[in-house]
């Protein structure tokens, strides 16, 4: 990415991450992907301003992502179309989601 951007990550433990990345601690110890939804908690963008680009810690990025996140809409979530291992036609999947800080 060419972008300027920030690298947030959320987690429960940020130890031995790169000095560079923000940690924001989740507020509770869900299991599994519950946890996801501290990500639209207004609380953890306090300070921070501008297009979040969400992504899953088990996805890879395998190109220049500038075009997707020069993205200027409220929300944006994948679509399960065209995606072999989802079951679903037509429908969402939160490994990938765009939205604007402080949209609450």
């Amino acid at each position: 990415m060419t972008l300027n951007y920030r690298f947030i990550c959320f987690t429960e433990d940020g130890t031995g991450l790169d000095s560079k990345i923000i940690v924001k601690p989740l507020e509770n110890k869900w299991q599994g992907w519950w946890s996801k939804v501290h990500i639209f908690n207004p609380k953890s963008y306090e300070g921070i301003e501008g297009m979040v680009f969400y992504i899953d810690l088990d996805m890879i990025v395998t190109g220049n992502i500038d075009e997707l996140c020069s993205f200027r809409g409220t929300f944006a979530v994948m679509s399960t179309n065209d995606i072999f291992c989802e079951s679903a036609e037509d429908g969402y999947n939160s490994s990938i989601m765009l939205f604007r800080s402080g949209f609450a």
